[in-house]
């Protein structure tokens, strides 16, 4: 059982236990990055993108209006990176998951900080993502598996035939120069 059901499990457990007359009902969600091992340059701009599901078993809705919390732990991207939530939480706005129903967002942006990041691979230590349910007691799921490898450009080698055209213009005009200050003969 992965950590986020375990956490829904006990919060049905407590709506069960230490709240009778509340619906049991919960939704279970979960979510994953869909672009997490992805090659970047030193200079882009990282946006983790995420695909939150409703699991096909779950007895209710997932509703964006419940959405409530969600972090990062930089991990090795801090201090390299700063991290920004930018417009998240505005991405949910009208989202209902039924059932079986999934939905993609971005999870914010990693800024190289100040500038080009040294090549590696860089990883977050933990992201949560957590709602209230129809009680409005919490449910969160978490996923600690979002790295990106920064890869360093290997340097443009010219092209044989931009070498070669560079010989004949510098043998030109060597030929010129050569020409031009060669004596003259008097006849």
């Amino acid at each position: 059982m992965t950590t986020s059901k375990r956490l829904i499990a006990s919060a049905m457990l407590v709506a069960s236990v230490g709240f009778p007359g509340i619906a049991q009902a919960v939704p279970v969600f979960s979510y994953e990055f869909t672009n997490s091992g992805e090659a970047v340059s030193p200079t882009d701009v990282v946006t983790p993108r995420v695909l939150l599901r409703n699991d096909p078993g779950s007895p209710d809705h997932l509703l964006g209006s419940n959405v409530f919390s969600a972090s990062m732990t930089a991990g090795t991207f801090s201090p390299l990176y700063q991290f920004s939530f930018g417009n998240f939480f505005s991405q949910f706005v009208g989202m209902d998951l039924a059932p079986g129903e999934s939905f993609a967002l971005d999870f914010g942006t990693l800024t190289p900080n100040p500038g080009p990041i040294p090549a590696g691979t860089y990883a977050i230590s933990h992201s949560v993502l957590a709602f209230h349910d129809a009680a409005g007691l919490p449910l969160s799921a978490t996923n600690d598996s979002f790295s990106v490898t920064v890869a360093v450009a290997a340097a443009q080698v010219p092209e044989p035939d931009s070498l070669l055209l560079v010989g004949i213009a510098l043998a030109g005009a060597a030929l010129s120069r050569r020409k031009r200050s060669a004596p003259v003969a008097r006849a």
